[in-house]
């Protein structure tokens, strides 16, 4: 949650800088619109989903939390204002389900992904953009049987949506973050990395 607050707060301040210079940089973003079409990236990302597990015998409902990184190539197109993407990547990392207290408790879960995503944005400045993306994920975890208690998590693939900042920083890298849902149980989302440019 700190992350993730810490996340949100430095892409508030991108915003807020970008939008007090959108008149200044008028002309950058003329000029940006010009010569900017398409481009390919690789992006690192941290991220963080949650989902909801099944105990196959008692039916009785857990939360599993998520943690890694993962890496995606992308394609962007730029048409004027609006742009365009496309890509895919893999993810790995470990995860957590039920807390010390509960029946069921595992952490340090290994866990892989594979996933594609589409999505679209609005310039809002020469440096800045946001838009939806929607993202389709296929993962692999075998959560341990504990006592009596085996768990089961929801079905692949499993979709998401989430909605993108993108901060340029220069002409070779991007900060971006996103926020949404994923999943069947539609539980929250959430990554942030850097792209670059190649």
């Amino acid at each position: 949650m700190k992350l993730f607050l810490s996340g949100l707060l430095l892409f508030t301040l991108c915003l807020s800088t970008s939008l007090a210079t959108a008149q200044e940089d008028h002309e950058a973003l003329r000029l940006s619109l010009s010569r900017l079409r398409d481009k390919n990236d690789l992006s690192l990302s941290f991220l963080n989903f949650q989902e909801e597990l099944k105990n196959k015998t008692t039916q009785i409902k857990t939360d599993g939390q998520y943690y890694g990184f993962g890496l995606s190539f992308n394609r962007r197109s730029y048409r004027g204002y609006y742009a365009y993407s496309f890509g895919g990547g893999a993810a790995y990392g470990y995860a957590v389900a039920g807390s010390s207290g509960s029946a069921y408790h595992e952490k340090r879960i290994p866990w892989q992904s594979f996933f594609a995503h589409v999505g679209a944005y609005r310039r809002l400045s020469a440096y800045f953009e946001v838009g939806p993306v929607a993202m389709l994920q296929y993962k692999s975890i075998d959560w341990p049987a504990s006592g009596s208690d085996e768990m089961e998590a929801p079905p692949n693939p499993s979709g998401g949506v989430f909605l993108e900042f993108r901060q340029r920083l220069g002409k070779e890298f991007d900060l971006f973050q996103n926020i949404g849902i994923l999943g069947p149980s539609q539980q929250a989302a959430w990554n942030l990395g850097f792209s670059y440019n190649l």
